[in-house]
């Protein structure tokens, strides 16, 4: 036998394998990937544990009873820096009367994050969720994304991009904040 011969008879018998290989391969996945739903307005929202930036752990569970906004955000996104001000100004004109503001830093370290709040002002409880988890847990699409949630745990609203500001954000909070 001449070698072309040799080589086209164990390149062809080569492919032959990979094919069959393959098609084990591929029978071996699941046709469907299993995955919770996102969170829908209307519906319990998703309880979650993540760290400060202060270091302590903050679980969304010991704010039942609250009007709760969750803004997921990162510092390189320019309409999160630009609603910043805005989320500040709501944080700290109606934490009194039962608004609780979290900011969830989308897969960034805890300097930048800091740094980003120091030269911003921003004094609500900032957390971090370094490898996104909670953030695909709630399905985000895009920065920000903020979910209006009301005393009884029911997400009443969710805005993905912005920036918000804060007659949009009021509106949103303010018939939360007078339900009992």
């Amino acid at each position: 036998m001449d070698k072309p011969r040799v080589r086209r008879r164990a390149f062809g018998i080569a492919a032959v394998l990979l094919l069959i290989l393959a098609g084990v391969a591929l029978t071996q996945m699941p046709l469907v990937t299993p995955f919770s739903p996102a969170p829908r307005i209307g519906s319990r929202m998703l309880d979650f544990t993540l760290p400060a930036t202060t270091g302590e752990s903050v679980s969304t569970t010991q704010f039942v009873g609250q009007v709760l906004i969750v803004n997921f955000w990162a510092t390189w996104c320019v309409p999160c820096r630009q609603e910043m001000p805005a989320l500040q100004e709501i944080y700290d004109a109606h934490r009194e009367h039962g608004l609780v503001l979290l900011g969830v830093d989308y897969g960034e370290d805890r300097e930048q994050v800091v740094n980003y709040a120091r030269e911003l002002g921003v004094s609500f409880p900032l957390l971090l969720d370094r490898d996104t988890a909670v953030g695909q847990r709630y399905r985000v699409q895009g920065l920000p994304t903020t979910v209006f949630v009301d005393r009884q745990g029911i997400i009443r609203d969710v805005v993905v991009g912005g920036p918000m500001n804060i007659l949009y954000i009021e509106a949103k909070i303010l018939p939360l904040l007078d339900e009992k």
